[in-house]
């Protein structure tokens, strides 16, 4: 910051010293008195910088600081009397027991590695009791095997409501969490938290084990939250759901839940709910109103039943099995006639199954923003996807991510006369070049009466031996094929570079290498 702040005076005082040499050069003696005059200036302001961060007001003082690590922010207190007390009202704070511990503590015995542990617990009690007069804003508290103390991390819930937290991360560990199996993780008293932290907006949980319990206080402004790798006992998940009146997002990964998991609540407002790979998840009962977006993720599928979301409109499913196309397609989004934007992802062969989809026009009549993963796996003709294309007629935007898309079969028949009148978008990732991806992307120019954009996204090395590498020859053969072919007079092709399978967001700047 200071870097930026300081560079700019002395440019700015640099081009008035030039210009003041050049208005004088025919005059030396004044263009001399002119250059002392500048030089005694620049003197002046580097004085006046010298101190420039102390001259801060302690608010932004105390802003700067709370990027630090807390030992960092901490340390500073020595600079100066008024350093002295600043970290105390610093309003992000961060504690990971390996970072100020050292990660050697965790080799050692039982007995050591449990005293240590205390005080961490003891140094973090203490620091937020130095700040029970100041406000924190976000609070992160990595602590590993806090089960042994679950006393001390409990009496530090009080004073988490005491100085206002709003975001909070709890882990059982320093280290990323690894998906749960049969270890459940310390119990955490959920309840506890959200009774005594009336101010908790975001709340992320990781590696605990969380039972049914009765809440003292509803939790009125939680409203997002985040479990990655949490155990939930029968009963456990509705019971937060059920009191905490506002909670808006929720989100979870690599979880434990039971078999039957029931997202309902009298006062569910929840908007937005992920579900990926989960675990002991047999089925999922929707009843939730407010329900805008759902993704969920899993290598086995369950059982969703949408009882009650009548507000869905965005929905992304990842899905693997012979039977995964047919259901989603099929009997999972039947009734989903509000939907504006659906992804879909499963392996090459499974999308075979095509075929056996009922009519599906009416399911997405409605439908704007259609996204289409093709994991690897066997060949497949892209044409099938003419199917998507009849069934969506209002769709406006189309994304293909594939890895492998070369196809040697007998090709479908291709639909001759069928004009896509609002298609105005689409993109293809991990475009490799093979004839299947040059003849699918010549059918979408030529039905798209409207199309403003298509983004190809070549991708440079080879998925499989039956797609050759892309190098500037093919890349000039398939511009060739792509020119006037395309039914839209607007149409702009933008082929770029991408070394990862990675969809890109539309607003997302491209770096064409080719355009036309």
């Amino acid at each position: 910051m200071s870097c930026q702040h300081v560079d700019l005076p002395f440019l700015a005082l640099a081009g008035i010293a030039c210009f003041l040499l050049f208005r004088t050069k025919r005059s030396p003696s004044k263009a001399k008195s002119e250059c002392y005059k500048v030089e005694f200036y620049l003197d002046a302001v580097v004085k006046e910088m010298e101190d420039g961060l102390s001259r801060l007001p302690d608010d932004v003082l105390c802003l700067i600081i709370s990027q630090l690590p807390t030992q960092d922010a901490v340390k500073t207190s020595i600079l100066s009397r008024r350093w002295r007390n600043l970290y105390k009202f610093t309003t992000r704070v961060r504690f990971h027991c390996c970072d100020m511990l050292g990660l050697r503590f965790i080799d050692c015995d039982q007995q050591k590695f449990r005293k240590l542990q205390q005080k961490f617990l003891e140094g973090v009690y203490t620091f937020l009791q130095l700040h029970s007069g100041s406000k924190i804003t976000s609070f992160d508290l990595m602590c590993c095997s806090p089960g042994f103390f679950l006393d001390s991390f409990c009496k530090l819930f009080r004073f988490f409501g005491k100085v206002g937290v709003e975001q909070l991360n709890l882990s059982s560990s320093c280290f990323p969490v690894s998906p749960v199996s049969s270890n459940k993780g310390p119990t955490f008293p959920c309840h506890q938290l959200l009774s005594e932290t009336p101010s908790l907006k975001y709340l992320r949980l990781g590696g605990f084990f969380v039972q049914k319990s009765t809440f003292e206080n509803s939790c009125n402004y939680l409203n997002t939250l985040k479990l990655h790798c949490v155990s939930f006992g029968h009963g456990a998940l509705e019971c937060i759901l059920t009191n905490c009146l506002n909670l808006k997002s929720l989100a979870m990964f690599y979880c434990r839940l039971p078999p039957k998991l029931c997202i309902h609540g009298p006062n569910l407002y929840l908007e937005f709910l992920v579900i990926e790979l989960c675990f002991n998840l047999k089925e999922i009962n929707l009843h939730a109103m407010n329900l805008i977006t759902f993704k969920y993720s899993d290598a086995e599928m369950s059982e969703i039943v949408f009882d009650h979301v009548l507000l869905l409109q965005n929905l992304s499913i990842s899905l693997y099995g012979d039977n995964a196309t047919p259901y989603v397609f099929g009997e999972l989004i039947k009734d989903l006639h509000q939907l504006k934007r659906l992804s879909f992802e499963t392996g090459a062969k499974y999308y075979q199954g095509l075929d056996k989809i009922p009519d599906v026009s009416n399911t997405l009549s409605n439908l704007k923003e259609l996204v289409l993963y093709v994991s690897s796996g066997c060949e497949f003709d892209l044409q099938k996807f003419n199917l998507f294309f009849d069934a969506c007629p209002v769709l406006q935007k189309f994304y293909l991510v594939t890895k492998r898309a070369a196809f040697d079969g007998q090709r479908v028949a291709k639909v001759s006369g069928v004009h896509h009148s609002l298609l105005k978008e689409v993109e293809f990732c991990s475009f490799g070049g093979s004839k299947n991806e040059v003849d699918f992307a010549l059918y979408i120019l030529k039905t798209a009466v409207v199309l403003e954009r298509m983004y190809i996204s070549i991708c440079p090395f080879s998925w499989t031996k039956a797609v050759p590498l892309w190098d500037e020859e093919k890349q000039n053969m398939i511009c060739k094929q792509f020119q006037e072919q395309a039914l839209s007079k607007n149409v702009v092709v933008i082929m770029q570079v991408s070394h990862s399978p990675v969809l890109c967001p539309p607003e997302q700047k491209w770096r064409p290498v080719s355009t036309w």
